[in-house]
């Protein structure tokens, strides 16, 4: 047995609270005192509220939760793989991390681009999301990789 079964679950299992923590918090974009996210706006002195939707925030939301649902997919194949010895299942949970780094990427890229005409600073969710796109992509890239390097044979 190698580690790079372990290391892919591991990257994948850190893209899952990455993401998860991207999408929650207020830090999308940092204009002075003001912060804002996909659900929440907040000013220095802590208050928050719910943020007023407009199409790039929606749509930033939707790639960003959605990436969960393929991310904790993947996560529990993987581990349900590695812990039964089914490679059948790892592979499947390496594919859909793949597919959740991709569904970020876009996601990431709709808020990217729909700022960048402000003078926009990005905040540390923007940042958390994209370390979360690397993860995710590493961990899914690397769980294929193993899969298909040990194909000859159906298990672990």
């Amino acid at each position: 047995m190698t580690i790079l079964p372990a290391i892919a679950l591991g990257c994948v299992a850190i893209a899952v609270l990455l993401d998860l923590l991207a999408a929650v918090s207020p830090g999308w974009t940092v204009i002075g005192e003001y912060s804002s996210g996909t659900m929440y706006e907040c000013l220095a002195g802590g208050s928050c509220s719910s943020i007023t939707p407009t199409a790039p925030t929606v749509l930033t939301a939707i790639f960003t939760f959605g990436a969960l649902i393929p991310l904790g997919v993947g996560l529990t194949c993987m581990v349900f793989g590695m812990k039964n010895k089914e490679k059948s299942k790892y592979t499947i949970g390496s594919v859909f991390a793949f597919i959740a780094a991709l569904i970020l990427i876009i996601g990431l890229a709709i808020y990217g681009i729909s700022t960048i005409v402000h003078a926009t600073t990005y905040g540390y969710s923007f940042y958390i999301g994209w370390a979360a796109v690397i993860l995710g992509g590493i961990g899914g890239g690397l769980g294929l990789v193993h899969s298909l390097r040990s194909s000859s044979s159906s298990s672990f």
